[in-house]
């Protein structure tokens, strides 16, 4: 440490005083030099603290000759003690070393400023330095990725209030449009749909009459049962006895056994229908079919699919299968014949046993037709083609009408069937279910069978003809390239 005294006050003219460096007395510190330097440059200097006391060992006499054997451990922790500690809230002014910054975006300027508030005030030829960015923020975003947001100004907000404002009204303006198309294009077609049920309307009594005579025809041994026993009484309660609801049900079950045997084996082929008959059916179980109002039970609307102008559409073997039965047993043989059987043979008419012993068994018929379809179609639950059918038949549904929502999420389909008004309660004669389930399963295996054949056959036979079910032709486009 003497050694470095030395070189430094022989520079001083071996006196030590404190000298100006850039206009700015100092006082109580010291500048020590690194290492010796020729004359020619000027030593780096370096702030260590006050000014250190000469110490000289005992050993030691002459402290221009010294070989640093003073200096030991104790000089260096002495040393390091008077060393200026940083005071928290305290403003520093730097005079030569930069100090000491954050990553600022712009570089620095190459002079020092001194940061003091009263200074500036004062004039300070100094610059001030730009406001600091943490750095973590930097690293974060950076700089080519961070985005400039526009000011919000009273223009800009007006701007884009008109903006949205626009595009609001342009979509507005394109559901207007498409509503009116669709409202035009079903007008359109509406006149011709209209035609189409008028015409179903007028033809479908020839046609019931028609089918009607038709199955009176094949089912000749199955009236023949109810010539051998006039005074044939078939009623019974499930309030009566077991033995008594046996022995009615047996006959029952001999009777209608009768009547499926008839209708499998007079259907089995196309060759033994005539064709007047296929086209009568053909005209109700294909696709894109309408019908006269009121045809349908809910039953059956919610188990099919309507198109957008009340003709079906996307008809399966259940479905098409499920229109046939319900048509011919539940619509030909139980209403038009078993429950007007006196009307239709004069050897039944008055009898009064006769008739009610054809509506039990017609009724039995009626719901083991109905269940056998009951699982199969299942009901689809399709709001548009419920909303489809009514708006087009122009009918109520008290379902319907209640819903709220816009897509039908809240529509409630309940399973009725209007038509069952004049038959026997099905709670009145539930007991032939509980009593002859073998039967009531192979009944709904032959009719669904059945059905499906028949249907098609007939398919088979008319789609390939039907004008309705040609594919829509499709337009052409040209070929801008050809003339080029």
């Amino acid at each position: 440490m003497h050694q470095y005294n030395s070189i430094f006050n022989s520079n001083l003219n071996n006196s030590y005083t404190p000298i100006p460096i850039y206009n700015y007395q100092i006082t109580d510190t010291t500048y020590y030099p690194i290492q010796p330097i020729s004359n020619s440059l000027i030593l780096p200097k370096i702030q260590i603290g006050k000014a250190i006391p000469t110490q000289k060992n005992n050993n030691c006499n002459n402290c221009n000759s010294c070989n640093n054997c003073c200096l030991n451990i104790k000089d260096i922790l002495f040393l390091f003690s008077q060393l200026p500690k940083k005071e928290e809230n305290k403003k520093i002014e730097y005079i030569n070393q930069p100090p000491i910054r954050e990553f600022e975006l712009n570089p620095p300027n190459p002079k020092i400023p001194i940061i003091n508030k009263e200074k500036e005030k004062e004039n300070s030829p100094f610059p001030i330095l730009p406001k600091k960015i943490p750095i973590e923020s930097i690293i974060e975003t950076p700089k080519h990725y961070r985005k400039i947001r526009p000011k919000s100004s009273k223009r800009f907000r007006e701007t884009r209030k008109k903006s949205k404002d626009w595009w609001r009204l342009a979509w507005n303006f394109f559901n207007l449009f498409v509503f009116i198309r669709t409202a035009i294009k079903y007008s359109r077609n509406g006149k011709k749909r209209d035609k189409i049920i008028k015409e179903r309307e007028k033809n479908v009594g020839d046609e019931l009459f028609t089918l009607k005579n038709w199955i009176i025809s094949i089912e000749q041994p199955f009236w023949n049962e109810f010539k051998v026993f006039k005074h044939l009484n078939l009623s019974y309660k499930n309030s009566n006895s077991k033995k008594k609801i046996e022995k009615e049900t047996q006959k029952i079950k001999a009777i209608i056994q009768k009547f499926i045997e008839n209708l499998i084996n007079k259907t089995q082929k196309l060759s033994e229908i005539p064709k007047s008959i296929q086209q009568i059916i053909y005209n109700f179980i294909k696709e894109r079919a309408y019908f006269p109002k009121e045809f349908f039970s809910t039953y059956q609307i919610y188990r099919l699919d309507f198109h957008f102008y009340g003709g079906t559409r996307m008809i399966n073997e259940e479905e098409e299968s499920m229109i046939l039965s319900l048509l011919l047993i539940n619509g030909i043989v139980v209403k038009q014949i078993l429950y007007h059987i006196g009307e239709n043979f004069v050897e039944f008419k008055n009898l009064k046993e006769i008739d009610l012993s054809a509506k039990y068994i017609g009724s039995i018929i009626y719901y083991l037709t109905r269940e056998t379809f009951k699982g199969q179609p299942k009901i689809h639950k399709i709001f548009e083609a419920v909303l489809n059918y009514y708006r087009n038949y122009d009918l109520d549904n008290k379902d319907l009408d209640s819903c709220e929502d816009i897509f039908g999420d809240d529509m409630v389909y309940k399973d009725k069937d209007e038509f069952i008004v004049n038959l026997i309660p099905y709670s009145d004669i539930s007991k032939f279910w509980d009593l002859n389930k073998d039967f009531v399963e192979n009944y709904k295996k032959f009719i669904y069978g059945w059905a499906v054949n028949l249907c098609n056959l007939i398919k088979k036979k008319y789609a390939k003809k039907d004008p309705d079910l040609k594919p829509r032709k499709k337009l052409k486009k040209p070929n801008y390239h050809k003339g080029f």
